[in-house]
């Protein structure tokens, strides 16, 4: 049951001494047609890591952003949830609205108008950068690949898949001490879904959030779209190792300095290099226990535990579902702007 972010949706009648509460983080006004919407906003704890409450007096629908479910309910976001923790899911839904005073009734029933899944490879700290960069030079019919700060995104429209760095997004956002080591050497596989696109999926067509809460419906919903990626069979250049082995024996200068020759002895460009500086450079290129070859070097495959695998592109090529923006992997700040901004009442 790998759910990360989850944003659902229903209908209450949130009490004046509630309100009042959540007046204290702020209240804003928005906009639809000619009529004016009191809109309520709040953080639980004031805490970004923590749930976003918003409240539409005039309609009375209440949204909930979880940005991590695992860390709602176990305290980590690194703890994957499973099928047996259903009741526990919806208790902790419920407490955290009670903690502001909010009825909602069962939030079993509740819409799902965003739902983020995902799976964790362990693939070891030294090894994150070579899948970034790897999966970074796959290209999908239909999608863009953008490789932007840890992250390698697959964008079409409002869909989006990614693969990022987990521990570095852990650290960057200043997540536990307990979060940022169970990350290391962590590389996530998230797929982001839309409440349109999940309504066209014949197993979440009602977006009842208890319809999401099994390991088989999450599961599918992840190798959908991991399986047009060619997991197992990514390879990247041997520069990046040569490189840690030169700096490893003679320091990163010198290790910068022997790669710019190694790429001209492959280009056969030594043009103003005395017989003597070849020489020693390819001594200490031997000595070092390397060749001055640059070749390609076959990754371990990612494979999930569950599933076919089989590619199945067509599925991936419909038309866009109108959802979410396209942007970069949200942090928590993120989601908020968009929570606040552009959620429509």
């Amino acid at each position: 049951m790998k759910i990360d972010t989850v944003l659902l949706q229903t209908e209450a009648t949130v009490s004046d001494a509630a309100l009042k509460k959540m007046a204290g983080e702020g209240k804003h006004n928005t906009y639809h047609g000619v009529r004016d919407y009191s809109c309520y906003l709040y953080r639980i704890d004031g805490d970004p890591r923590q749930p976003l409450i918003k409240y539409t007096v005039e309609n009375k629908k209440l949204t909930v952003l979880v940005p991590s479910l695992p860390r709602l309910v176990t305290g980590s976001c690194m703890n994957p949830l499973n099928e047996g923790q259903r009741d526990q899911v919806y208790q902790a839904l419920t407490q955290c609205l009670g903690s502001v005073g909010i009825e909602a009734g069962n939030p079993a029933h509740w819409q799902i108008n965003r739902l983020d899944v995902y799976h964790d490879f362990q693939v070891g700290e030294h090894n994150i950068k070579d899948y970034l960069d790897a999966l970074s030079k796959v290209s999908l019919p239909r999608y863009e690949t953008h490789h932007y700060s840890g992250t390698v995104e697959y964008r079409s429209g409002s869909k989006r898949h990614y693969s990022y760095n987990k521990h570095k997004k852990c650290v960057d956002e200043d997540n536990s001490s307990v979060e940022i080591e169970q990350s290391k050497g962590v590389l996530r596989y998230e797929v982001q879904y839309s409440g349109a696109e999940l309504k066209s999926n014949r197993r979440t067509r009602t977006r009842r959030f208890e319809e999401v809460l099994s390991d088989e419906v999450t599961g599918n919903l992840i190798e959908k779209y991991f399986r047009t990626i060619p997991a197992a069979n990514l390879t990247i250049a041997t520069a990046s190792d040569i490189q840690h082995v030169l700096a490893n024996e003679y320091g990163s200068s010198t290790a910068i300095r022997l790669m710019g020759f190694i790429y001209a002895y492959a280009r056969r460009q030594l043009d103003g290099l005395s017989a003597e500086t070849v020489y020693r450079s390819l001594r200490q290129i031997q000595q070092a226990g390397v060749a001055p070859v640059i070749g390609t070097r076959q990754l371990e495959p990612l494979v999930l535990p569950f599933g076919t695998q089989q590619p199945n592109e067509s599925e991936l090529h419909d038309d866009a579902v109108i959802g979410l923006s396209s942007t970069p992997v949200a942090s928590e700040n993120d989601l908020e702007r968009y929570f606040s901004d552009n959620e429509v009442i």
